[in-house]
């Protein structure tokens, strides 16, 4: 049996979708619906861009996993949600000897 949230009943009732019809809990979810749900279920039960972890706690890691299809990555996601990620990856995109570079200036910075 599927389990699902209050919140997230009441959010695929509003859309239209029967949870008793879902082979899995995050059957339903596309790209317009995934959206929606952050912005009208997950961004308002934290009044912030929540961290992974945080999802993963009110039990929505599935949908995590879901969104992979729609965005390579979470901070990705929330840009296209329309908010500010609170965290931006300075590594992203760098090659090895780049980010060799990167961590040598780092540590010489820190002493």
């Amino acid at each position: 049996m599927i389990t699902h949230t209050k919140e997230e009943l009441e959010f695929l009732r509003k859309i239209g979708i029967d949870p008793k019809n879902l082979r899995y809990r995050w059957e339903w979810v596309d790209e317009e619906k995934a959206l929606s749900f952050y912005r009208e279920v997950i961004y308002p039960h934290f009044n912030k861009v929540p961290g992974i972890k945080e999802i993963n706690k009110i039990g929505y890691r599935g949908f995590l996993n879901a969104i992979k299809k729609i965005c390579k990555s979470y901070v990705e996601f929330v840009k296209k949600a329309g908010f500010t990620p609170n965290v931006e990856y300075k590594y992203v995109g760098l090659g090895f000897n780049s980010l060799v570079k990167y961590f040598k200036k780092m540590s010489f910075q820190t002493k």
